[in-house]
């Protein structure tokens, strides 16, 4: 599991990042609201 050896898989944990932090954001509003 080496960085260099997988350069795709930092875009793909960037957009795992951006997708929690969205359903985070989703989870935190659903509760406010509610």
């Amino acid at each position: 599991m080496r960085e260099e050896e997988t350069p795709r898989k930092r875009r793909s944990l960037r957009t795992v990042a951006f997708a929690a932090v969205a359903f985070s954001t989703i989870s935190v509003m659903s509760c406010v609201i509610t």
